[in-house]
């Protein structure tokens, strides 16, 4: 992740592995197709996906994130910056997802899961979009 906006973190990132379903949003509200990658952290404010693919700065997307007991919840997401990097000789890209819509029983479920992934921790910050 780019110096500059480890100073701007508003929420603590934990640890989280996981693949994640996605699709990106054109200008025109079209999607594409069903998309994989791997997350490698998460924060009631966004998560970091390793990509396979390079993408814009403000790229919209729809995420679906699995949390606790097999339940997803749908956000919808803008990446925020990518940094390149090379794994078993193919590029790959360290994305930075910034959550920018969600709704009240998502949000719920994403602050609790967080809570849980935390141990309780740093709960006094709270999603407000």
């Amino acid at each position: 992740m780019p110096d500059d906006y480890s100073d701007r973190r508003q929420f603590q990132r934990v640890p989280y592995r996981q693949e994640i379903q996605y699709h990106v949003v054109g200008l025109d509200g079209n999607h594409t197709g069903v998309m994989l990658d791997i997350s490698s952290n998460i924060s009631e404010g966004g998560l970091c996906l390793l990509m396979n693919e390079e993408h814009d700065k403000n790229t919209m997307l729809t995420l679906k994130i699995p949390v606790t007991n097999g339940e997803v919840i749908h956000v919808w997401g803008i990446a925020v910056w990518q940094s390149p990097q090379q794994d078993d000789g193919a590029t790959v890209y360290n994305t930075g997802i910034q959550f920018v819509a969600i709704g009240d029983e998502e949000k719920e479920k994403l602050s609790a899961f967080i809570a849980l992934l935390t141990g309780g921790r740093d709960t006094e910050n709270r999603l407000q979009f």
